[in-house]
């Protein structure tokens, strides 16, 4: 585990815990899972994977699918784990991201089944650990943040991981990478081009998630 100093990493000064601020050098995508969610990405040969813990003690869960559906874990540098339970667990919660997650799963004709995990955190973490994966082959990766409804006794409510991408060519980003999925299901969704605006009005309650044309927040 490390923690790149480009990333939004808490840090101390003078006494006062800032939780630092995404700021995110050209090729770099940040992919933001919801705690008891997931999110599946295109990787490509070379990318960098970084999974940031911004909160701690949440347990991560990645698995890598090769273009012909096989998963092998040592293509991104680890060690196998075992069968996604974590992942499979996740989904079977049928959250917006999970039904996404699933949908890319069923279209791509990959078998979780057949995938091998790869533990992200499993004896803990603090606010700003990261682990850092390197892709040899072209493919699609998953991370899942496992957790489910906090007991009402309990203090461990599932939170967000963060998913950064470093990509080996970044000139692929613009126009051949998707961009990140919607924190929710979106009510409007405008596509402003260069040298116009548009006005919006919304509700309490509602948020606003804005994109560049690379897809990063």
């Amino acid at each position: 585990m490390n923690v790149h100093p480009v990333f939004e990493t808490p840090y101390e000064r003078a006494g006062i815990i800032t939780p630092g601020l995404p700021i995110l050098p050209h090729g770099t995508e940040r992919h933001p899972v919801p705690g008891g969610g997931s999110r599946a990405v295109p990787i490509f040969a070379g990318d960098e994977i970084s999974v940031l813990d911004r909160e701690g003690l949440q347990p991560g869960e990645l698995v890598f699918f090769a273009p012909d559906g096989t998963s092998d874990a040592g293509k991104i540098g680890a060690e196998s784990d075992g069968k996604p339970e974590g992942l499979m667990a996740v989904l079977l919660q049928g959250t917006p991201s999970g039904k996404r997650v699933a949908a890319a799963l069923d279209k791509a004709g990959f078998d979780l089944d057949k995938a091998q995990a790869v533990r992200i955190f499993p004896q803990g973490s603090r606010p700003g650990d990261m682990a850092t994966f390197h892709a040899e082959c072209d493919g699609m990766i998953i991370l899942a943040a496992p957790g489910g409804p906090m007991a009402p006794e309990a203090q461990n409510p599932p939170s967000e991981l963060i998913l950064y991408i470093r990509r080996a060519n970044p000139g692929l980003s613009k126009g051949g990478h998707q961009p990140t999925d919607p924190l929710a299901d979106p009510l409007v969704d405008f596509n402003i081009l260069p040298g116009e605006a548009k006005s919006y009005e919304w509700k309490k309650g509602q948020f606003i998630q804005v994109l560049d044309v690379q897809g990063r927040e």
